[in-house]
């Protein structure tokens, strides 16, 4: 959890000096689940509603995945149940990598980006994506599977800290340690950014938990068979 432990502790410092930057100004930010406010340098963070939905997905995510725990393809399927398509297409990790993604779940896109997507996956012209998996054709990771998927659900159920501009903001998350760059956010910059955080979190700790549970047994997952031409799930 080293990369965690950095971000938060990179993120600590950043909403000190916010606090010290903004100690006589009355700030807010709110998502429908959590409303975070800062009064001369005091916050104040209502999550009521957020810890409910976190523990929803986490509930409903651990009985998915205990209840397909022999067949990865079920797992995969499964977000069909929402009109999110699943691709496992070869070498997709190095096409993934010209448009500076990984493999996994893909959040819908705009602009030229959504069209490298719709190309690759359904060869299709488009200039808007919708949300999906893409995945290499060799072996999948355990682990790799569930992270991801417990993303999508998250973003599924609408918790907070994937908006567009956080999540543009997020990958270059290192960037904001430099002052130039910190002094480009305001007080809600930094509350999205520290959601964005806690969804990762909240993803790997899940991930880490449920396969630790079932390590020694063999059917943690069977692996997706190899197809050279690529699937669509």
């Amino acid at each position: 959890m080293f990369i965690e432990d950095l971000i938060n502790y990179i993120f600590s410092l950043q909403e000190k000096i916010l606090k010290r930057k903004y100690k006589k100004i009355s700030l807010s930010a709110s998502h429908s689940m959590v409303k975070n406010h800062m009064q001369s340098g005091v916050e104040l963070i209502i999550s009521n509603e957020l810890d409910k939905n976190r523990k929803k997905v986490r509930n409903e995510v651990e009985a998915i995945l205990k209840e397909n725990i022999d067949n990865i393809n079920n797992i995969l399927k499964y977000p069909l149940n929402f009109n999110v398509k699943t691709y496992v297409i070869k070498n997709a990790d190095k096409f993934l990598k010209l448009i500076d993604e990984k493999e996994g779940f893909i959040f819908p896109k705009k602009g030229i980006y959504a069209l490298y997507i719709n190309f690759l996956t359904e060869k299709k012209i488009s200039f808007k994506s919708e949300p999906l998996f893409i995945f290499n054709n060799d072996k999948i990771s355990s682990y790799k599977l569930i992270y991801e998927f417990y993303i999508w659900y998250s973003y599924k159920m609408n918790l907070p800290g994937f908006e567009e501009k956080t999540r543009e903001k997020y990958k270059n998350i290192f960037d904001y340690e430099k002052d130039e760059k910190l002094n480009e956010l305001n007080y809600k910059d930094i509350v999205c950014l520290q959601n964005a955080i806690e969804r990762d979190k909240d993803a790997m700790e899940f991930t880490l938990e449920f396969i630790k549970n079932l390590e020694g047994s063999k059917n943690v997952f069977n692996i997706i068979k190899k197809d050279d031409k690529g699937a669509n799930i």
